[in-house]
């Protein structure tokens, strides 16, 4: 999906990707998208990230349901790419498996990620690089949780204000890390 204008909201189930695959990007977002209450987009068997969510128009993503991304034949990037604003809003969920790189890379002058709900990444095949590789604005809020079976690496602000565990023998690398919350 290419979104570069307006809204898109999806309050029903959005299936990307799957046997047949997609060479490029599973959602490609320069606008506003909302995964809605009820909403569901799986995507799976991409050649590029599962969102890639870009700044040039001021992309903004707000999951308010469910949103997976990878599955048994894998996403040939990141999870998601965020250079702008992306959302987790209570009552989102975000699933992020068998991802070749990062499942969540936050980047650029105007990226920020904020988590108000529930991710998970590397939770059956796990993440090959880092579960968050985070150089930008990271937040993961009160009553928020992450839960993460791979690497973390920030280099930039990140705040935990609730729960955020990491279970992995891999090397983290981090700078900025501000914990109000529980590890």
């Amino acid at each position: 999906i290419g979104h570069f204008n307006g809204q898109f909201t999806n309050k029903a189930v959005i299936n990307i990707g799957g046997a047949l695959g997609i060479e490029g990007y599973g959602i490609y977002n320069d606008a506003t998208f909302v995964n809605d209450l009820n909403g569901e987009i799986d995507i799976d068997a991409t050649g590029e990230s599962g969102i890639y969510n870009c700044d040039c128009n001021s992309g903004v993503f707000t999951n308010k349901a469910a949103l997976n991304i990878g599955g048994p034949l894998g996403i040939g990037y990141n999870g998601i790419d965020n250079l702008s604003i992306f959302v987790n809003d209570p009552g989102g969920t975000i699933v992020l498996d068998a991802i070749d790189y990062s499942g969540i890379y936050n980047f650029g002058t105007a990226a920020t990620f904020t988590n108000n709900a529930e991710i998970s990444i590397g939770p059956v095949l796990g993440v090959v690089d880092y579960g968050i590789l985070n150089e930008a604005v990271f937040h993961n809020n009160a009553c928020a949780v992450i839960t993460m079976l791979a690497p973390f690496n920030n280099s930039n602000t990140f705040t935990n204000e609730c729960l955020f565990t990491v279970n992995t023998a891999g090397i983290h690398l981090n700078t900025g890390f501000v914990n109000d919350g529980i590890i």
